[in-house]
């Protein structure tokens, strides 16, 4: 509450001042205003998946940190080959073809993701994290490009701040809403799936029996169901989140027409 009143302060301060520190008026550019509200969406979506997945690994599948910090090596990698591929492919192509082609390619990523399951391995993720820092490089850099390409030379120092303030705020809120998502999720699926913990059911009959014959002894199975109950609705919590992100990226991706062609600026400017 108090981030969202001092946002609506600073906002109205800047717009009556004459020389402002953020030159929000900026945003009367259709190119800076569309950029900004579709980096904010990725900026979720990236960081929102970075957040949840060590946790998935470490909370489900017993990584230590180093361990699934590694699993996670592949994005970047994928991300790096990008940066490296689009600067070239832009030449041949509108960079709004190749930034549409990246949110398809990260919303399948991220539906791909939703398919999580305990008996997983890092291989059996590796090709598709390749595969999700692709398509952040084939989002991030033509989205700049179009961002930036409609300003004056002495408007983009304000257009990247305003930009990159943007994708701060996406990102903050896409962690703060995958993990509160997640938590909500997994209550849900717990109510859901206890209901099943019954005398009644045929499939907890079966595997109660066969689990009190393994142990030989009867009484053992409600703590090993209700551990079992809790994995499990973590689990279909974490796939959620990733399908909630997938559809986040389905709802960018039509927003890439609203980008008008102009002339990209300085590469100094764009380094910066």
């Amino acid at each position: 509450a108090i981030g969202v009143l001092a946002l609506a302060i600073f906002t109205l301060w800047e717009l009556d001042q004459e020389e402002p520190v953020l030159n929000i008026r900026l945003l009367r550019d259709r190119n800076l205003t569309t950029g900004c509200l579709l980096m904010g969406a990725t900026g979720g979506v990236l960081y929102g998946a970075t957040a949840l997945l060590p946790i998935f690994m470490q909370l489900l599948l017993g990584y230590t940190a180093l361990t699934s910090g590694m699993a996670m090596t592949p994005r970047g990698i994928g991300s790096l080959l990008s940066m490296f591929m689009i600067g070239k492919l832009m030449k041949y192509g509108d960079p709004r073809v190749w930034m549409a082609g990246g949110f398809v390619l990260l919303a399948g990523t991220c539906y791909r993701l939703s398919h999580l399951s305990l008996e997983m391995t890092h291989a059996s993720i590796g090709w598709t994290l390749v595969f999700n820092g692709l398509a952040m490089g084939f989002v991030f850099v033509p989205m700049t490009t179009m961002t930036m390409g409609t300003l004056k030379q002495n408007e983009i120092g304000q257009g990247t701040g305003i930009y990159s303030l943007l994708r701060n705020l996406g990102a903050s809120i896409g962690i703060s809403a995958m993990i509160n998502y997640q938590a909500r999720q997994v209550q849900t699926h717990q109510v859901a799936l206890v209901a099943h913990v019954s005398a009644y059911d045929r499939g907890y009959r079966q595997w109660a029996l066969q689990l009190a014959r393994t142990l030989g002894h009867v009484g053992a199975e409600l703590p090993a169901a209700y551990r079992q109950v809790m994995m499990q609705a973590e689990l279909l919590s974490f796939n959620d989140c990733f399908r909630a992100l997938a559809f986040v990226c389905c709802l960018a991706l039509p927003c890439v027409a609203l980008f008008r062609r102009g002339t990209a600026p300085a590469t100094t400017h764009m380094m910066e």
